[in-house]
């Protein structure tokens, strides 16, 4: 039987273990270069506190040794459930006995005037983890903005790297007073100015603020465990659960034996 399983979150990588081992040929498609990592751990990658590896639950070895193939950087065109079949952009059409589509909804950064500038991130995923990470490497002014408790996190980091940091949100982040430190609670981006990269951003007031890195934040986004959960539930309503040669034997273990075609 042959399983497809598309997305990079824990959700996607639940599926594949859950079905190791039952007979099936597993094929996971990312839209991106990355294995199935976790997204809780983005800002402790973000802000140095682990390495890349440390995101992924799985390395390399895993996939091989488990026979499991990564299709990467294809992006999801149209699954044709008549058919039985996925059809990747710039990619190969995959036919399929069961897919599983676990890609997550596309978040997109505020409709503002210079939002495509170099420097105007969202945080959102690894790849954007990624860009920031590097782009805070060479800022010397940072603007956060947005309401997630993220904020105090980068803001930490920014501030013990000497960067000055300005913060635009309308609730008090609580954050410890600090010299390189601004808290922005009346103003909203109006325009993001620069040629190509950010220099600046134009406030609501009219007001210039000169920065070289701008990062969005949501609330919204959900955690490992929710995805877990997502993904655990999906698999319960579309997989029957007959008994395994085990059971059938009298044994008292039950799961999905998935016959080659």
């Amino acid at each position: 039987m042959k399983i497809i399983i598309i997305g990079d979150t824990l959700a996607a990588f639940s599926a594949c273990e859950f079905f190791l081992g039952k007979k099936c040929e597993v094929t996971i498609v990312t839209q991106n270069a990355f294995l199935p990592y976790s997204r809780d751990k983005l800002l402790e990658y973000t802000t140095d506190k682990i390495k890349e590896k440390e995101l992924y639950f799985a390395n390399e070895d895993f996939y091989k040794s488990n026979q499991v193939q990564i299709i990467r950087d294809k992006q999801l065109n149209r699954i044709d459930e008549r058919k039985k079949k996925v059809f990747l952009k710039d990619g190969p059409v995959l036919d399929y006995d069961q897919v599983f589509n676990f890609s997550l909804p596309k978040v997109n950064l505020p409709e503002i005037a210079g939002k495509h500038k170099k420097g105007v991130f969202l945080f959102s995923n690894l790849e954007s983890a990624k860009e920031i990470k590097q782009r805070m490497a060479i800022s010397d002014v940072a603007c956060i903005i947005g309401t997630s408790q993220k904020i105090k996190t980068i803001a930490a980091h920014l501030l013990e790297r000497k960067r000055e940091v300005k913060i635009m949100t309308l609730e008090d982040p609580q954050i410890e007073a600090h010299d390189n430190l601004e808290w922005i609670h009346d103003e909203n981006p109006l325009e993001f100015i620069g040629d190509g990269e950010l220099q600046a951003i134009k406030l609501n007031s009219k007001k210039v603020i000169a920065v070289d890195i701008a990062i969005f934040f949501q609330d919204n986004l959900k955690t490992d465990e929710e995805l877990k959960q997502e993904g655990l539930n999906k698999i319960q309503e579309n997989v029957p659960t007959p008994q395994t040669d085990e059971a059938s034997a009298g044994g008292q273990k039950q799961g999905v034996t998935c016959q080659t075609s």
